[in-house]
């Protein structure tokens, strides 16, 4: 997830709005009964700010 946040931090603002778009579009979509990782990375990434 570290490696994952420095690579989405070193975008340029208007590709980095993309990518968060995309992103949340896609995890919020997560069904809940999905294995429990995709939801500690939702919840990690969500901490992170990188999806809203």
């Amino acid at each position: 997830m570290d490696l994952l946040e420095q690579v989405f931090n070193s975008l340029s603002a208007d590709v980095k709005t993309e990518a968060e778009k995309y992103l949340t579009e896609f995890l919020s979509t997560v069904d809940p009964n999905l294995p429990a990782k995709i939801k500690i990375f939702y919840d990690e990434a969500l901490e992170r700010n990188m999806v809203n």
